[in-house]
């Protein structure tokens, strides 16, 4: 076979390959640009927070959530007086008049929340 011939057939076959997988190779780079672009956008508006302090109080109530495993959620009366909601991935759920550390956090657009850090019996 002559160079010239060669150069053409390899050129063709190269082409083949580049027309069989680019779209492939576009819709992969399309795929990662987007969820890149979707977690830098989570990333940038996301809820800092700003503080974390410890809190005691009392369970009220407490009740384990259907929709997530391990998560119960707990009515508590802190010492100071006031009620809140706080919730609790503790492998032992709180029961009803189990005193609580709680960590309550202060978020940067002023949201407080309130997590079950210890259960004190």
């Amino acid at each position: 076979m002559r160079p010239e011939v060669a150069r053409r057939l390899t050129r063709a076959v190269w082409k083949q390959r580049a027309k069989s997988w680019l779209p492939t190779v576009l819709l992969v780079v399309a795929l990662s640009a987007g969820a890149i672009y979707q977690l830098d956008y989570r990333i940038a508006h996301m809820d800092r927070t700003v503080a974390v302090t410890a809190v005691n109080g009392v369970v009220v109530s407490a009740r384990r959530l259907p929709t997530k495993a391990g998560v119960t959620l707990a009515h508590v009366r802190l010492d100071d007086g006031s009620e809140v909601d706080a919730d609790s991935t503790l492998p032992v759920a709180p029961h009803t008049y189990d005193r609580v550390m709680l960590e309550r956090a202060q978020h940067a657009s002023g949201r407080v929340s309130y997590h079950v850090a210890q259960v004190r019996h």
